[in-house]
């Protein structure tokens, strides 16, 4: 290939510009100007954000709020009665018609 050539020099300028472009994109991308440092505390929250919320998920399925089971002695607090309050999973359905009410056992 030629050094004078014509099409070099056109092919070098689509180059330069390119390479202008490139720069002027990565200077607007986010978090670009913040330090490894920043990055790596960042990154620290954010997985200790993740291993607080998967330990409160598992918290809240072990509490069997997402399926009632068919054997309520395993769920804590199912089973059992208190003064006054019907256990969690009952429900009383009360119409004009009928005043006691009915009772649905799930």
């Amino acid at each position: 290939m030629d050094k004078d050539s014509p099409d070099l020099h056109q092919d070098l300028n689509a180059l330069k510009t390119k390479f202008q472009e490139m720069r002027k994109l990565i200077g607007t991308m986010p978090g670009i100007h913040v330090s490894p440092e920043q990055q790596q505390q960042q990154l620290h929250s954010l997985r200790e954000q993740v291993r607080t919320k998967n330990e409160l998920l598992q918290k809240y399925k072990s509490l069997c709020m997402f399926e009632i089971p068919k054997d309520v002695s395993q769920c804590p607090g199912l089973g059992r009665r208190k003064r006054g309050r019907r256990p969690v999973g009952t429900f009383v359905a009360r119409s004009a018609r009928a005043s006691p009410g009915i009772r649905f056992d799930f």
